[in-house]
């Protein structure tokens, strides 16, 4: 197979036309926005630039016999992503270009560089029933759903009215990037030619569950959620892999067999709130499917150690129980974790520190948290960096060896989602324009600022990365004490302070630093944990 570099396009695109045209271009936008959020990941690996991705729409042909040129097309991509909708079921043209993929690719293609994404559930159970289908991929080839849960039929929407990622849509696309971009690392850095296959939150066809689950030891499960707690259970799961770990999300398709899937597992997580619908089958039994999950798990023989439940509580509200819900809740309320508790007990966060090491993670560090927002997602290790550097540099001025070390950590800050952060052991916080309009980033600092403890709010910046701002012109913003200050992004591979602004970037770490200093020579105390 060839290396990335050596590709005359990054990714094969191939989908059906007319459900491109029913769905108001939604194949091409989904390209173009894995092309440039790949582009933005890649860019620090000393690749200069994406290739394009073939789109038969645009790149042709799209009838008759698959052509010498489309074949070479093929041949000539790093990876293909097949999108399957309604018309895709009946398209044999696309088959055939499936079937070139696997001609020229092989098993390990069809591992590491086949990407499926499900627009609708209807037509990924269609196409994987189809023994065509599945002569041509491994039986336990993995699909991203794209769908709606509320509306199965109908792909989730890329954009909202505001002109921001849909909240689903960026969570899953992050999926496939996320194991797209390990790929591309790979390859860029020589690793050996046998691919790993993606490591997604995937869906299962109910047939492959049992093959899917007796070759994955050493996964942590996330047991079947009630409806009401899935978006939650998801961001979960992607933090927990984030950190390193081998995810399997349980879909209500599991309740069906005999849980074959605890055989393998090292963990299993149970998440609860509240209240949320029983699923099926175990609807009327008392305490529902998560009773019938965990005693499936002790009745394997499993240790009861290795059974977590994550306490959804606070951030699902009131839902209605169904039967036994309450007991349950009340038997399990001590042994229960919330999200940041879990996620630092299962996978402690490693700390960035100018050497790049990791360290664990103590209260005696001090604690900036740097927005990772859904157009620049990984941004903040660039920053880190500088910022770890600066603090370096102060605590060698200082001359006091027992002063903290720093740890920086990425956190989602969506509008939408403000009210159920928590900072209470932030000791600084920075925030990125990206590509807000200065309304939208005034209301981000509103909300941040009404979470923030009293009567000590740890300092706060604005990072304005240049010169991907959609403002043609640099303009200072004041908002009570938060600063913006610039810095360049040169090349998409470094960022640094502007020269012009080093001053005020060591002037925010300085009051960050003469805080945690007045605060211990206080003996105040601060609520330890990180929340991504």
């Amino acid at each position: 197979m060839k290396a990335f570099r050596e590709c005359r396009y990054s990714i094969f695109v191939s989908y059906a036309h007319e459900d491109d045209k029913a769905e108001n271009g939604w194949v091409e936008k989904f390209a173009d926005v894995l092309k440039s959020k790949l582009q933005n990941r890649v860019g620090r690996l000393g690749v200069p630039r994406v290739q394009d991705m073939h789109l038969s729409g645009r790149n042709g042909p799209v009838i008759g016999s698959l052509p010498e040129d489309l074949k070479a097309n093929v041949a000539d991509s790093y990876a293909m992503v097949i999108v399957v909708h309604n018309r895709y079921v009946l398209s044999e043209w696309c088959l055939k270009e499936l079937e070139y993929f696997r001609e020229t690719f092989g098993e390990d293609g069809l591992r590491g560089r086949l990407y499926i994404i499900a627009m609708s559930k209807g037509a990924i159970e269609d196409v994987v029933a189809r023994p065509d289908w599945r002569r041509l991929t491994l039986p336990e080839q993995t699909w991203v759903q794209f769908y709606r849960d509320e509306e199965p039929d109908h792909p989730v929407r890329v954009r909202m009215d505001n002109n921001e990622f849909s909240e689903r849509f960026e969570t899953q696309l992050g999926k496939v990037l996320a194991t797209l971009v390990e790929s591309v690392k790979n390859d860029a850095t020589k690793s050996p030619a046998k691919l790993a296959p993606p490591s997604l939150l995937i869906s299962v066809p109910k047939a492959d569950v049992t093959s899917q689950a007796q070759r994955s030891s050493g996964k942590v499960l996330i047991g079947v959620a009630s409806p009401e707690l899935a978006d939650d259970t998801t961001q979960f799961a992607g933090q927990l892999q984030a950190r390193g770990l081998a995810v399997e999300l349980l879909g209500p398709e599991a309740l069906e067999g005999e849980f074959e899937q605890f055989d393998a597992a090292d963990a299993l997580i149970l998440p609860f709130a509240k209240g949320g619908t029983h699923v099926k089958p175990f609807r009327f039994s008392p305490g529902g499917h998560l009773v019938a999950q965990r005693d499936a798990w002790l009745g394997k023989d499993k240790p009861a150690g290795a059974l977590y439940w994550l306490d959804l509580r606070a951030v699902c509200g009131d839902l209605p129980a169904g039967k036994g819900h309450d007991d349950l809740v009340a038997q399990i309320a001590d042994q229960a974790l919330t999200p940041d508790r879990l996620l630092a007990r299962l996978a402690p966060p490693p700390v960035m520190t100018a050497t790049g090491r990791g360290q664990p993670v103590d209260n005696d560090r001090i604690h900036i948290y740097i927005e990772s927002n859904q157009h620049d997602v990984d941004l903040w290790e660039d920053l880190g960096r500088r910022m770890t550097k600066k603090w370096d540099e102060l605590v060698v001025k200082a001359g006091d060896s027992s002063l903290p070390r720093l740890s920086l950590f990425p956190r989602g800050l969506s509008l939408q989602r403000l009210e159920k952060e928590q900072f209470d052991d932030a000791d600084g916080i920075v925030l990125l324009w990206g590509k807000k309009p200065e309304d939208s980033l005034l209301a981000q600092i509103r909300k941040v600022d009404d979470r923030l403890p009293r009567p000590d709010p740890p300092p706060g910046i604005v990072a304005y990365l240049m010169p991907q701002q959609p403002v043609p012109e640099y303009t200072p913003l004041e908002a009570k004490y938060w600063k913006v200050l610039q810095f360049q992004n040169a090349d998409n591979e470094t960022i640094d302070i502007v020269p012009t602004e080093g001053d005020r970037l060591q002037k925010f770490l300085k009051a960050i630093l003469d805080r945690s200093i007045q605060r211990r020579s206080k003996g105040e105390s601060r609520v330890s944990g990180v929340i991504q």
